[in-house]
């Protein structure tokens, strides 16, 4: 044991060493470029700030689809306003672009450290990725105590590229020299990319595309990441069963929320299947529920005029909407009377 402890404390001296020297040399445009390379690290921002506030109630987690926009509040916000402050109640929204359940098992844990009694989660089938798909969510396993790890590697983390010495490196991030050194590791390779002197072996970016390319690609890219299969035994269904398990272990109540899906644009296209997309959220509810959670399928609630794109997101008059058809699942869950 004293060898392992001596080989854990030579490793992160010489690591704090190497993070010292690359902030000294590489500086703040490389940190820049990290912080944009990994901007939903700024819901870390978001937690500390709740934890320094009064204890929220309500603690959502989730994707964009419930972030505010420009001249645009979303649902979450609706539902404090309307809904919890009025009861002398409070919520909180911790969310970032392309969140999943991996992120959300992530960050679970420092979640109910802010102590809500319930916690909301999105179900996005766009980003439900079965497979591969982006690692930018890695970095937020150091999130994680420490204590869970043995259960961490019982985890399908693969699925993103991880492996289990990352998983213990991924620690150095909970320190500020280590996420300092990594946000200009990774800001400096970016930067590095760019230079142009690359140039000399070919064209740095792709040809500009036509009007119809740039039209048929983002059809077929946003709406085609509906089609994705969703099944019981995938990484992320593990994640999500992991996530609510622990949740409902330590007192919360779990309400996850199907977020509606472009339906008439994509029954346009011939990708919508009703009984096909049916047996998606019967997943999704089969995984929460078996752990003690619950689930509100808003997957085919709103129509296309509530939708103002084709990645889910809502126009005022949807937030609006949505706020209506969350407020009573939640208000069931908090025990309080849903209506003045």
């Amino acid at each position: 044991m004293p060898r392992v402890v001596a080989i854990l404390l030579t490793f992160f001296g010489v690591l704090g060493v190497a993070a010292a020297v690359l902030v000294r040399v590489a500086g703040a445009p490389s940190r820049v470029a990290g912080e944009a390379l990994y901007v939903h690290r700024v819901v870390l921002d978001q937690i500390e700030l709740a934890a320094r506030g009064p204890r929220p109630d309500v603690a959502w987690l989730g994707d964009s689809s419930i972030m505010d926009a420009p001249k645009i509040v979303g649902y979450p916000a609706l539902v404090d306003r309307d809904d919890l402050e009025p009861r002398g109640l409070h919520g909180v929204a911790l969310a970032a672009m392309g969140f999943d359940f991996y992120a959300y098992d992530s960050l679970i844990d420092a979640t109910l450290d802010l102590g809500p009694r319930v916690i909301v989660m999105i179900a996005n089938f766009r980003v439900s990725i079965p497979e591969g798909g982006v690692r930018g969510f890695n970095d937020l396993v150091a999130e994680q105590p420490l204590s869970r790890l043995p259960d961490v590697l019982a985890l399908p983390y693969s699925f993103r590229g991880m492996t289990a010495p990352r998983l213990v490196l991924a620690r150095a991030l909970r320190t500020t020299p280590g996420e300092d050194a990594f946000l200009i590791a990774e800001g400096s390779r970016r930067l590095f990319q760019e230079q142009r002197f690359w140039r000399v072996l070919g064209p740095d970016a792709p040809r500009e595309l036509t009007q119809w390319e740039v039209f048929v690609a983002g059809r077929s890219g946003v709406l085609g990441a509906y089609r994705r299969p969703i099944r019981p035994r995938q990484p992320l269904m593990r994640f999500a069963r992991d996530a609510v398990a622990r949740a409902v272990a330590r007192g919360a109540r779990v309400l996850v929320v199907v977020t509606p899906v472009p339906v008439d644009r994509l029954r346009g296209m011939g990708w919508y299947d009703e009984r096909e997309y049916a047996e998606r959220a019967a997943v999704v509810r089969e995984v929460v529920e078996s752990e003690g959670g619950h689930v509100l399928d808003l997957h085919d609630a709103l129509p296309e005029s509530l939708l103002r794109d084709a990645g889910g997101h809502f126009t005022p008059q949807g937030n609006a909407r949505m706020a209506e058809l969350v407020w009573p699942p939640i208000a069931r869950l908090l025990e309080v009377e849903r209506t003045e």
